[in-house]
């Protein structure tokens, strides 16, 4: 059959679909980060055996990249929610700007008396 590859291709794709649409039904979500999904890993698995370890790999490895890009709001926004990201960077600015001046009138005290 000459179209195997587009077919195992267009099948890896239909199962990492699969698998992600089932990664999203979370049966526990642990407290600090990760969760436990119902049968998630069964689509990747089917492939896995009906087109071999090459190709598994593959796909596992393509999931795999799925899973981190939909995770990655989650892995980046850790701690900084809008309640405490304003705050914070209120603070920062403010930090920054009283460095900057108590520089620049240590610096003119300075010029002035030598």
């Amino acid at each position: 059959m000459k179209n195997s590859k587009t077919l195992a291709l267009v099948e890896g794709a239909a199962m990492i679909a699969l698998a992600t649409v089932l990664s999203l039904i979370k049966v526990y979500k642990l407290p600090w980060g990760g969760s436990i999904t119902l049968l998630s890993m069964v689509p990747i698995c089917i492939f896995s055996i009906k087109r071999g370890i090459g190709y598994g790999m593959a796909v596992s490895f393509l999931y795999s990249l799925v899973q981190l890009f939909m995770d990655l709001g989650e892995i980046l926004g850790w701690g900084l929610r809008q309640e405490r990201l304003l705050p914070a960077l209120h603070l920062t600015i403010s930090l920054h700007t009283a460095r900057s001046a108590s520089q620049v009138s240590s610096a003119s005290s300075a010029q002035s008396a030598g």
